[in-house]
């Protein structure tokens, strides 16, 4: 859903963010798939996902090398955040 950030999570290393967007010039086409690079990692990342509904949700162990949907309301739900 577009305006969700996401992130990317692995065991040491740093966590990669994301957003869902479809902005960009005028007249132009956007992919507004979320696509992360890992690197030469093979290890499937947790992968957690803010919702612009507010919503928190976790999916651990995410295929590797292959698109996959999350969809709002699939996902283990996490507890608000502080602010």
């Amino acid at each position: 859903m577009l305006g969700a950030r996401v992130a990317v999570i692995r065991d040491g290393e740093p966590t990669r963010w994301r957003r869902a967007r479809s902005d960009g010039s005028y007249a132009s086409a956007n992919d507004p798939r979320v696509l992360v690079g890992l690197g030469e990692s093979a290890a499937a990342p947790d992968v957690q996902v803010r919702w612009p509904s507010g919503r928190r949700e976790a999916w651990e162990d995410v295929a590797v090398d292959r698109y996959t949907t999350l969809i709002e309301g699939q996902g283990r739900l996490l507890p608000e955040a502080t602010r």
